[in-house]
């Protein structure tokens, strides 16, 4: 009689390539392949306002009044005037230009102003807003991805990173033929060395197959029973599933 301890050490080893599992949705799901917000200006947009991070023990970084000054100076030499405007957390600026630039114009005092020897960091002042889209069409049911509560909050993080080129390794209970899945599975290896337990008549091999984690009436000690899970394939799918790009296993 197997008990619920040995039946859940029944695991095989799945390398899943392509996707990072905390930035991709679930299995037919992807996020259209947009670039990040940051870089993705609209024809015709303007900027003035900048974010100034200033080297420790520099004046700027407790004088607003400093701040606005050094940064004035230099931006002045740009052809421009830039005005205090707020503090930030960690004692960044927040300056305004009296005059709103085009994208390059706005780069430029950017690279004008990271050349002080007082700025530690220097940046356009941008609304990010989240713009990948899932194509699955069953992505609404799929909470656990988007819940802000209990789930991963996701969507804020296909704009910034899709994992293309990095290896997943899944050690779970093996995978199952599927259509998300087929073309991208290269290898993989089952780690159980008991047959029995691993119910595929042998013990370990280059096999990573689920034969499924069912069991039936007292056979774990509880009089209940248990259809199989193929959790394997339902993680293989959450972190690259084919729309999302390639898996490999090894």
């Amino acid at each position: 009689m197997r008990n619920r301890t040995a039946r859940h050490r029944r695991t095989r080893l799945l390398a899943v390539a392509g996707l990072v599992a905390m930035a991709l949705p679930a299995a037919a799901a992807t996020a259209a392949d947009d670039p990040p917000a940051a870089a993705n200006t609209a024809e015709g947009e303007t900027f003035d306002r900048f974010i100034v991070s200033w080297d420790k023990g520099a004046p700027e970084q407790r004088s607003d009044r400093a701040a606005e000054r050094s940064a004035d100076r230099t931006a002045r030499r740009q052809g421009h005037e830039m005005r205090f405007e707020r503090r930030m957390g960690g004692q960044a600026t927040v300056l305004r230009s009296e005059r709103a630039m085009d994208r390059a114009e706005a780069d430029d005092l950017v690279a004008a102003l990271e050349r002080r020897g007082d700025v530690s960091t220097a940046e356009l002042d941008l609304l990010l807003q989240p713009t990948a889209t899932p194509n699955d069409t069953r992505y609404d049911e799929q909470w656990h991805y988007q819940d802000t509560t209990a789930g991963l909050r996701l969507p804020s993080a296909w704009d910034e990173v899709d994992g293309t080129g990095t290896t997943v390794a899944v050690i779970d209970t093996g995978i199952t033929a599927h259509p998300d899945l087929d073309a991208n599975v290269t290898g993989g290896y089952d780690f159980i060395s008991d047959a029995g337990m691993a119910r595929d008549g042998d013990g370990r091999d280059a096999d990573p197959s689920d034969e499924g984690d069912w069991y039936s009436a007292w056979e774990c000690g509880s009089p209940g029973s248990a259809d199989s899970s193929w959790h394997g394939t339902h993680v293989a799918g959450t972190v690259a599933a084919s729309s999302t790009g390639s898996i490999a296993a090894l």
